[in-house]
């Protein structure tokens, strides 16, 4: 009897442990900001309605609803603020599946990747994945984070008080542009498709509107539309822009890149000798060649560099980060250009960014 009473007492604490994470998560409050995000997507969902092409719920027979932003916890008390936008989510993972999906199919949806990183993090640590869960892929891999992360050294970001992703990812807004998804069984992109494009826009706005980002880092195909590049412009007058390119496993692959190769090894010793953390961050990518993805660091380097306000060219260097500033877009001449035509530039000197 004793040992049955002993084995309880073991119990009753893990039992509780375990209770208390699922209410942590379940009961997540929303912040001021993502309610008042959630308000403005419900309200466009009723004005605008859903596109007849965009994935439907089967547990409710409508549509899935678009997500907003995930917004990490210290974003809005950073003097900088920075927001990166991913293309658009691929459900095909749901329509390939019978199984019901809480996270679609409930009220969940409207906040997915904010629930899906409160999941990541109640999940036990040591079997969870290195890159949090938000339910934006190039996030989850890892990628696009350290794109970001890549792009604010070079403008001279304090990485003092970050150790992990997750610390990283507490600074940041992340997103998809495209709010939703194409009912289609194989992934599909559709950055060049304004017809799909176009039903997103109006969600673009409320969210720079409300989240403001001094740093936007940004689908460098999507930025092409004028439409796009007008909208971004006229809300962020004084934040810098970076389009880039996607970073997808045929973008890392590619031939697109190919023109960084010499330049990716000297980032590769440049990175392990002065940035170290994202030297590590990078090796933790699975199923990514590792030059295409130092090729990926010297194309965002070549952007960094080209980088002009009001139309004149200036390094990151002569960017001031701390100071409100014209908005800056990646040109050459002073003429604009997607990161497709950037040409590589060696990297130049960098002025710091207050980051506490």
């Amino acid at each position: 009897m004793q040992w049955w009473v002993n084995q309880l007492e073991k119990l009753i604490p893990i039992i509780l442990q375990r209770h208390k994470k699922e209410v942590e998560v379940n009961e997540m409050p929303l912040n001021e900001k993502q309610s008042e995000l959630i308000d403005a997507y419900q309200s466009l969902v009723k004005k605008e309605g859903y596109p007849d092409w965009a994935v439907k719920n089967r547990k409710t027979n409508g549509y899935i609803n678009p997500s907003i932003p995930y917004i990490g916890e210290k974003y809005f008390t950073k003097k900088r603020k920075i927001a990166i936008y991913a293309m658009a989510e691929s459900l095909t993972y749901y329509l390939n599946s019978n199984d019901e999906n809480p996270l679609l199919e409930s009220d969940d949806a409207w906040n997915r990747h904010g629930v899906s990183f409160t999941h990541w993090l109640a999940s036990p640590q040591e079997g969870r994945h290195f890159f949090p869960d938000v339910h934006i892929q190039p996030i989850n891999s890892g990628g696009l984070l350290c794109a970001a992360a890549f792009i604010l050294y070079k403008m001279g970001w304090d990485f003092n008080s970050i150790g992990e992703p997750k610390d990283f990812l507490s600074e940041l807004v992340v997103a998809h542009y495209g709010k939703f998804s194409c009912r289609e069984k194989t992934s599909k992109d559709y950055a060049r498709n304004w017809k799909l494009l176009r039903p997103s826009l109006p969600y673009l706005e409320k969210d720079l509107n409300v989240l403001q980002p001094d740093v936007l880092i940004f689908v460098g195909t999507i930025f092409r539309h004028k439409q796009v590049a007008k909208q971004i412009r006229s809300l962020l007058p004084n934040s810098t822009i970076f389009p880039i390119y996607q970073f997808a496993p045929r973008i890392i692959h590619g031939h697109l890149l190919a023109e960084f190769n010499e330049r990716a090894g000297g980032l590769e010793k440049e990175l392990a000798d002065k940035f170290p953390l994202l030297s590590k961050w990078t090796n933790k990518m699975k199923g990514y060649n590792m030059t295409g993805i130092y090729r990926f660091y010297a194309h965002l380097e070549s952007v960094i560099n080209s980088a002009s306000v009001g139309g004149k060219e200036q390094t990151s260097a002569e960017l001031k980060p701390s100071l409100p500033s014209p908005t800056t877009t990646a040109s050459v001449g002073g003429k604009e250009q997607t990161s497709a035509e950037l040409k590589p530039s060696l990297p130049s000197p960098t002025t710091a960014i207050s980051s506490p």
